[in-house]
């Protein structure tokens, strides 16, 4: 009976359904039969007759299409325009940031090389590094200042500038040094890394850049200035004159004070002098002001006349941290360098300010004492090297002329420490620009 119900069923159905496997309320799994159909839809679709589109379809069509497009590549010419400027700025700071760097890294790989030089040679050249006239430093600024407070005639000021510089010339003949000539002086060219031709031309510079005939990027293409940017404008009063402020006239040091009485500086207080801050006739730009005590009632102001287009500035005189000691045989040779251009027939009636300067880290008064001795130390073997005493005049600057904070870069603080060296102006040329 059953067999007999589902034979009837079978032939109700459409012939269709059981060609194609189809029933109804469920959907076919089978994928050939799931391809056959879709290809029929496919098939009959495509046979279908298109519509026709109107002219005015058609354009707006056409005018849409060229507007997306339009968009597109204005879009991309945008992003293009806009990638090119960022590119280009990127290339720019790169570019900047690797010219800084190469200045950097040629300033750090000279002094790596210099150190290199140092400490291979240091064993034989120490005795020419060490400050030989400081010894005892800080009795002997007692005893300094003691006779600066005495002075009974000129004979005195010259006695104890001789004292003070010409303690190196002492100390050099107790050592067994010959003195008074700088060609005993000079160290092996190679033992300082130059050449003797480097040493001649920067005399040559060193002598025409004092008499004013040379300019100040003259220098000879090897020195660590050629090229350079980081120029030092000093800063001047009424023209020519240089000024170096002290909290107390107690704190100035005694050669300054000789040289005072020989009228070659002039020594007054801060508040009757013509060279308060206040009253300068160009503000100068520091990285540090003068502080409180260096303005006050008590405060002194010491200027002096230089003839400004002999400036030479060298920053590769190099000392030990803290100390009046050369760190290298280079900065001693330099040092040599001056003392032959100082001697020369050209220059043998000159007088000559050495000013000694320190960046801007640690304290201000400690600072002004350090480059003080600093100064007095190059002026010590010059003397040593033949120049007269009363040629030179050691001025310690301190951070007071320090264009980079005590948080700039290393490289750039560096920079800061240097050593200027100035003609004195004569009396006729200072009334002249006065």
């Amino acid at each position: 009976m059953r067999r007999a119900l589902t034979l009837l069923l079978l032939l109700t159905l459409p012939f269709g359904t059981l060609a194609t496997g189809y029933t109804k309320g469920k959907k076919n799994k089978n994928p050939r039969l799931q391809a056959a159909r879709q290809a029929s839809n496919k098939a009959k679709r495509a046979n279908r007759p298109k519509k026709r589109r109107s002219a005015n379809k058609k354009r707006n069509y056409a005018k849409n299409r060229a507007h997306r497009r339009g968009n597109s590549h204005a879009k991309k010419r945008r992003a293009n325009r806009n990638r090119n400027h960022a590119k280009n700025h990127r290339n720019n700071k790169k570019r900047l940031h690797t010219r800084k760097s190469n200045r950097s890294r040629s300033y750090a790989r000279q002094r790596n090389q210099r150190q290199r030089i140092q400490r291979r040679q240091q064993r034989n050249v120490s005795h020419y590094l060490a400050d030989r006239g400081h010894h005892h430093w800080e009795r002997n600024q007692h005893n300094y200042r003691r006779r600066a407070r005495h002075f009974h005639d000129d004979n005195d000021a010259e006695d104890l500038i001789f004292t003070i510089l010409g303690s190196a010339a002492v100390g050099a003949l107790a050592g067994e040094f010959t003195s008074g000539d700088y060609r005993t002086h000079r160290l092996p060219a190679g033992r300082v890394g130059r050449t003797r031709l480097d040493r001649q031309n920067s005399v040559d510079y060193l002598i025409r850049r004092f008499r004013g005939d040379a300019a100040y990027h003259d220098a000879p293409y090897y020195d660590d200035r050629y090229g350079r940017t980081h120029y030092r404008t000093p800063h001047f009063y009424q023209g020519n004159r240089r000024v170096v402020y002290y909290p107390s006239r107690r704190a100035i040091p005694p050669v300054l004070l000789a040289s005072n009485r020989l009228n070659r500086v002039e020594v007054s207080p801060y508040t009757k002098s013509s060279y308060q801050l206040s009253n300068s006739e160009t503000a100068p730009h520091y990285a540090e002001t003068l502080p409180d005590a260096y303005q006050d009632t008590n405060a002194y102001a010491v200027s002096y006349a230089v003839e400004t287009d002999t400036l030479v500035s060298r920053d590769d005189i190099l000392f030990d941290q803290g100390e009046t000691t050369l760190a290298d045989a280079y900065s001693y040779d330099i040092i040599v360098d001056l003392a032959e251009a100082m001697q020369s027939e050209e220059l043998k009636e000159e007088q000559f300010v050495i000013e000694g300067h320190a960046s801007a880290e640690g304290g201000y008064g400690n600072n002004l004492e350090l480059s003080q001795e600093r100064a007095e130390r190059i002026a010590r073997d010059l003397v040593d090297m033949g120049v007269d005493p009363n040629r030179l005049l050691p001025v310690g600057y301190g951070e007071a002329e320090a264009e980079n904070p005590a948080r700039a870069a290393e490289y750039l603080r560096a920079l800061d420490r240097r050593v200027m060296v100035f003609t004195v102006a004569d009396e006729e040329q200072e009334v002249a620009q006065n």
